[in-house]
């Protein structure tokens, strides 16, 4: 089963609140997610403490590890390339109908795109969208 894909954004600030929750962390101030290339590796991302603030920097680091651990088993990044070859029928329907509602609330002057399914893949007349989703899992980016 795939795990949920979260933005570089919603990884990072989950995890920096699972890290302040471990004990004597409370206090650390900023975390960096990297993304990792190497097909061999477990995960597609890994996270490093930047600034402990007042807490105790191996403490943190520790904390760091066993969150990432943690958030591993449960999410990946997601990636630069579209994921919607991976979506159910069901999904891609849903997908294209809050896009709709996204673009039917959008100003007036907001640079639309249109989107034609074509076999398997969406066909937009722009090629550098980015189309993101908010989503009770958090924001999706495809």
């Amino acid at each position: 089963m795939a795990k949920p894909l979260l933005s570089m954004h919603d990884l990072r600030r989950r995890a920096l609140a699972e890290i302040r929750q471990q004990p004597d962390c409370h206090n650390v101030q900023d975390i960096a997610i990297n993304r990792v290339t190497d097909e061999r590796a477990e995960s597609n991302w890994s996270l490093c403490v930047l600034s402990a603030g007042a807490a105790d920097a191996n403490t943190a680091a520790r904390a760091a590890l066993h969150v990432q651990s943690v958030l591993r088993r449960d999410y990946d990044l997601v990636t630069d390339i579209t994921m919607i070859d991976q979506l159910t029928e069901h999904d891609r329907i849903e997908l294209l109908a809050r896009a709709q509602d996204a673009w039917d609330r959008a100003p007036q002057d907001t640079m639309k795109a249109v989107f034609e399914w074509r076999g398997k893949n969406y066909v937009v007349s722009h090629s550098s969208v980015q189309l993101r989703i908010h989503t009770e899992e958090g924001i999706k980016v495809y």
